[in-house]
């Protein structure tokens, strides 16, 4: 049971490393406000490969990679559109409940 707790963990800090190095692109002079945020995004991304590999270790690839790219799809562009006004299309947004779809298909395999 912990591997897919940890698959989840590294699911969401991969999502809020993304979601950090845009936020961090997005602020234009070098302070050490940028670079914080930086290297905040940056650990997210390491802390998740550590949790990610734990997962590994107990599930196949051939579910967690889908998992981890589907979900993490859905959680970056959640955060995307409600905290940096991202708009997305009809089609993107039909995209990710194809993805959903996809995703309860793999996990109920």
């Amino acid at each position: 049971m912990n591997h897919w707790i940890f698959l989840g963990i590294a699911i969401v800090l991969n999502s809020c490393a993304h979601f950090t190095i845009k936020y961090t692109s997005l602020i234009e002079e070098i302070n050490q406000r940028k670079i914080m945020l930086f290297m905040l995004g940056a650990g997210c991304f390491g802390v998740s490969l550590i949790f990610y590999t734990l997962a590994l270790s107990k599930l196949k690839l051939t579910i967690a990679f889908p998992l981890s790219l589907g979900i993490g799809a859905i959680i970056t562009t959640t955060l995307a559109v409600f905290f940096l006004n991202e708009r997305i299309s009809f089609l993107y947004a039909l995209g990710l409940v194809l993805i959903i779809a996809g995703v309860y298909i793999i996990s109920n395999k």
